[in-house]
């Protein structure tokens, strides 16, 4: 009895592999830019680099269905983390508030893609352990 909880969307991409298809995936763009506009360049870029984690972490056979709700709910999470980024760079917030702020961020996208993933799934897309709470490797209080 097979007790892979991802066996249908596998196979999975080993570290090394997904490693080589980013690697690669950056190479081809340094190589021989996209036509398009930066912005359009760095958001397809940006969705084939997530789609390769998705293919690395949970399965190269992930839903489509689930791939794209993820990747929305990861572009509306990142607006909030740009303004905070932005706040920061502008000298409105202060270290630890920023980290404070990242840490709430990092909390809320594990909260919007909980509700696409079952907890098995969510564990393994970020990495966690069950009943663990995402949290950014930043100690606030020493900054």
């Amino acid at each position: 009895m097979n007790h892979d909880p991802f066996s249908a969307y596998a196979p999975r991409l080993s570290s090394e592999e997904y490693q080589q298809a980013v690697a690669a995936l950056y190479r081809r763009v340094a190589e021989a830019p996209l036509p398009g506009a930066q912005g359009d360049i760095t958001q397809a870029l940006k969705t084939a680099e997530f789609n390769l984690a998705i293919d690395y972490k949970l399965g190269r056979n992930f839903p489509q269905e689930k791939r794209t709700a993820l990747l929305a709910a990861k572009r509306r999470a990142e607006k909030q983390r740009l303004r905070l980024a932005g706040k920061f760079l502008q000298k409105s917030i202060r270290d630890k508030a920023f980290a404070s702020g990242m840490q709430v961020w990092v909390e809320q996208l594990a909260e919007e893609f909980s509700k696409i993933l079952s907890p098995q799934e969510l564990n393994a897309f970020m990495e966690l352990q069950a009943g663990e709470k995402p949290v950014l490797p930043i100690e606030a209080d020493k900054l």
